[in-house]
């Protein structure tokens, strides 16, 4: 997950990593291998980058499997890659609409899960033009949601929390906020710079301070 000043992959700005995981350089790529322990098993997460885009390959399971799966992968030409985009949003709408909301410009944003109650799993935006992103997280019930999107051309970081309060932004960039339409959950919008780092999402719960980093995933 990312830290505070650093991009999606843990690294600095610079490219310099500042987290412990390993890196290790296969057929002359590096890959960034993370192994940890948490409440629902074993976690890895293998990431690298290619023809300037950011890859990245996660699951419950071994090391060397996750490994595995990450050398056997090829960059799809972006027409294929916006076709399996189109193809995962649709299969995640299919899903119901676990938290819904809308910005002033009409971007209606939705939180997507196994039922109406619980297991959100996706962010959608719904308008202008459709676009899902499944979460790749370890929690499998997450309380929180993070994701880029592109809208009209320009990248949009947009969160969702339930029951969260005092939200910021690490890197001290404006946010528009707006309650869901049941007022039970919050959605969260970055108009992001172009060149902007991603930065965390903070907030207040309970008595409790925490934070949430978009995932990591192949983008065209």
């Amino acid at each position: 997950m990312a830290t505070p000043n650093t991009t999606p992959d843990g690294s600095s700005a610079d490219g310099t990593y500042v987290d412990d995981a390993e890196l290790r350089t296969i057929d002359g790529v590096q890959y960034r291998i993370d192994s940890r322990s948490s409440t629902f098993g074993g976690f890895v997460s293998v990431t690298w980058t290619a023809d300037g885009r950011l890859f990245d390959v996660r699951g419950h399971t071994a090391e060397e499997t996750i490994l595995a799966v990450a050398l056997s992968l090829q960059a799809a030409t972006p027409e294929a890659a916006a076709a399996a985009a189109d193809e995962a949003t649709a299969r995640i709408q299919l899903h119901p609409i676990s938290a819904e909301a809308e910005f002033d410009d009409g971007l209606r944003v939705t939180a997507r899960g196994f039922d109406e109650m619980q297991g959100v799993f996706a962010l959608c935006v719904e308008s202008p033009t459709p676009e899902c992103l499944h979460s790749g997280g370890e929690d499998p019930n997450p309380e929180s949601l993070l994701e880029v999107f592109t809208v009209d051309g320009h990248r949009v970081l947009i969160g969702w929390g339930l029951g969260a309060t005092n939200l910021t932004v690490s890197d001290g960039s404006p946010l528009t906020e707006v309650a869901s339409s049941d007022g039970m959950d919050t959605f969260v919008r970055v108009d992001l710079a172009d060149g902007q780092p991603i930065p965390m999402l903070e907030w207040t719960e309970g008595d409790a301070q925490r934070g949430s980093a978009p995932s990591v995933r192949i983008r065209p």
